[in-house]
């Protein structure tokens, strides 16, 4: 009897919830539009330009270290800002001839200073 009694009851509910969804359809419709509009212009918002990476070797005293730069840019804002991320490389790992180039650098760059 009770079992009646309960599931009389989810009908009842279920059929004032289809009720309540037709009846309002058109409210839920608009504003599920409205909310993905919405959230598709805040992702818009974020949207950024990104120029091509930077690599590079930098030596620094007796390390050696591998630089990556990347520049972006807001497309809405114009902001720019800059990520970089390096990391030390042992000279073990560096073509003989990219060292000696970095050597030549780095005592250009000190004769350079000096002057």
């Amino acid at each position: 009897m009770i079992d009646l009694v309960v599931m009389g009851g989810i009908a009842i509910a279920g059929f004032g919830a289809g009720f309540a969804v037709g009846y309002f359809w058109d409210d839920i419709k608009a504003w599920v539009i409205r909310a993905i509009k919405y959230i598709i212009d805040q992702i818009n918002r974020a949207i950024n330009a990104i120029a091509d990476a930077i690599v590079s070797l930098v030596k620094v005293g007796q390390r050696v270290y591998r630089r990556v730069e990347v520049f972006t840019m807001n497309i809405f804002s114009k902001a720019i800002k800059r990520f970089s991320e390096q990391e030390e490389v042992l000279l073990d790992d560096i073509p003989e001839d990219v060292r000696r180039e970095l050597e030549y650098k780095a005592e250009f760059m000190i004769g350079k200073m000096r002057s």
